[in-house]
């Protein structure tokens, strides 16, 4: 017999991870991580208080020969089609290497279900004393199951990168912008 394990199943909105839940290197239960070349893995790692953070973080440590090309997705989340969802996450890096990540979604678990990239951040560098906040409004012309993933693309031989709490929750209703509708 194999290990017994649990279907994961899929998260209503609003949706959280701050990564604290898990004893480190591990990612928490219901993500995925995937290499999609030949660099590291995204993994947790302990506070790196220095650049912005307060508690444990996801972390994308650099390969001295391989680019990254890894995937870190969000459990399933349901999303309904014409609805707004704001995904906000903390980022940084720890060097004046230039570090690389773009965030997308799709309906899988693979690089090649992420066909809405959502941000794309090919120039984080310094290393600041505060952690970069990011606020994305989007919606999806679907319903159903998505996943939201944060690929590290930096390369080879740069620092680290680093995310933290991810959420999503519903836009809030202060921020449509009525000159678009």
């Amino acid at each position: 017999d194999g290990p017994f394990t649990t279907a994961c199943s899929t998260q209503n909105i609003p949706y959280s991870e701050n990564f604290n839940g898990v004893t480190v290197p591990a990612i928490p239960l219901c993500t995925t991580v995937i290499n999609s070349g030949s660099g590291n893995l995204w993994a947790t790692a302990a506070n790196p208080a220095a650049n912005g953070f307060t508690s444990q973080v996801l972390k994308y440590g650099f390969n001295s020969l391989n680019a990254a090309n890894t995937w870190f997705f969000t459990k399933g989340l349901n999303l309904s089609s014409g609805t707004s969802y704001r995904l906000t996450f903390k980022y940084n890096n720890n060097s004046g290497f230039t570090e690389k990540f773009k965030v997308a979604y799709g309906v899988n678990i693979t690089a090649a279900a992420m066909t809405t990239v959502l941000a794309d951040y090919p120039a984080i560098t310094g290393g600041a004393a505060t952690a970069n906040t990011a606020t994305i409004d989007f919606v999806p012309t679907a319903t159903g199951t998505f996943y939201i993933g944060f690929q590290a693309y930096s390369a080879a031989d740069q620092f680290n990168l680093y995310l933290d709490d991810i959420s999503v929750d519903l836009t809030p209703t202060d921020a449509v912008d009525y000159a678009n509708i």
